[in-house]
């Protein structure tokens, strides 16, 4: 009899550690799996026009793992290189480079870091021109897909003079307005690896 209950122990325990052990995941994320697209606006209203275009070298390292995506994310700083802006126009990119992000403090570089993501919500640290200013993105999850958006004010960071010298270089296509407000948009995919 104490050899059945001792079998039946040790058969439970090798069941159970096998269950735990396939439940064991690991999350893989790659920077080309992440990209950060922005929408800023030209025109005066009620003409309000988006132009849309992307930060490509977003300063992060090539390959992250963790448990899950939060651990991955909580606390991911990154270092944007503004001079790796793309719009499918070389001449305006060159003119953002120049007469925008050219003008900030300290720099053509954007810093931060990704404070917390949670379910539905992403509050995020940004460094430019001097300043560090916090944000909260709106956060959608599709299977193994995230995307984090919202709209931040340059003024917030002192842009005005950086803002005012893109306007002036752009006066007559902008007809002498554009906007502070921009649009940001991260979206990344990642692998979910169990064994």
């Amino acid at each position: 009899m104490k050899f059945i209950i001792a079998f039946l122990i040790l058969t439970n325990s090798f069941v159970f550690a096998s269950a735990s052990k396939s439940t064991k995941c690991e999350v893989e994320l790659e920077s080309d799996d992440m990209e950060l697209h922005w929408e800023a606006y030209k025109l005066p209203a009620p003409n309000k026009t988006g132009v849309k275009g992307t930060l490509r070298n977003l300063g992060l390292k090539e390959e992250y793992k963790g448990e899950s995506i939060e651990k991955i994310l909580d606390g991911m700083e990154f270092n944007i290189d503004a001079r790796s802006v793309w719009t499918r126009n070389s001449m305006r990119d060159a003119k953002l480079v120049k007469f925008f992000f050219g003008k900030m403090v300290g720099g053509t570089y954007i810093k931060g870091k990704i404070i917390k993501l949670h379910e539905n919500s992403m509050k995020v640290l940004i460094n430019m021109n001097g300043l560090s200013k916090e944000a909260v993105l709106k956060v959608t999850r599709k299977e193994q897909r995230l995307v984090a958006e919202g709209t931040i004010d340059i003024l917030d960071w002192a842009m005005d003079k950086s803002l005012a010298a893109l306007n002036k270089a752009c006066f007559d296509l902008h007809k002498g307005k554009t906007w502070s407000d921009v649009s940001i948009k991260l979206m990344l995919s990642y692998e979910n690896n169990c064994d």
